[in-house]
């Protein structure tokens, strides 16, 4: 689980996908998976030293990535936790966290940099998450050896 996410994260920082215009965020689609799927397995430690590892690599704000990436933990966990745990509402949970992450991260940077500044690349990003989560979850399902 941890090596996925590692993984995950420095696809990302590192832009292994150079043709594509936009990249999606495999680190919240790995973290989506794990959280979902397996929450048990995750725990609010690793979550956060997944965010530090991505703001140092990355060469961000420290806290930045952690702070999304706790929110989105947090969220997911809450409604698992509170809410259901049937898994037939996972495309509703993964949309609406989507939006939240973007949401708080936009907050983020109008918090630190005191302007409001629009950027369309994390938008897009995150749709093509969305796009890219079942093939990446079909992968991941068959690396754990489940089928769901």
């Amino acid at each position: 689980m941890i090596f996925s996410l590692l993984l995950a994260t420095l696809i990302d920082q590192y832009s292994f996908f150079h043709f594509l215009p936009f990249q999606p965020s495999f680190t919240i689609i790995t973290l989506f998976y794990w959280t979902f799927f397996f929450e048990y397995h995750v725990s609010f430690m690793v979550v956060f030293f997944l965010g530090l590892f991505t703001d140092i690599a990355g060469g961000s704000l420290l806290g930045e990535h952690t702070f999304v990436l706790l929110s989105f933990y947090a969220g997911i966990s809450f409604y698992r936790e509170c809410f259901s745990e049937k898994l037939q509402h996972e495309w509703v949970i993964l949309w609406g966290s989507t939006v939240g992450i973007l949401c708080v991260h936009f907050l983020l940077v109008w918090t630190v940099h005191k302007r409001i500044f629009f950027c369309i690349d994390p938008v897009i990003g995150h749709f093509f998450s969305l796009l890219f989560y079942p093939s990446l979850k079909r992968v991941m399902f068959w690396f754990v050896g489940e089928e769901r």
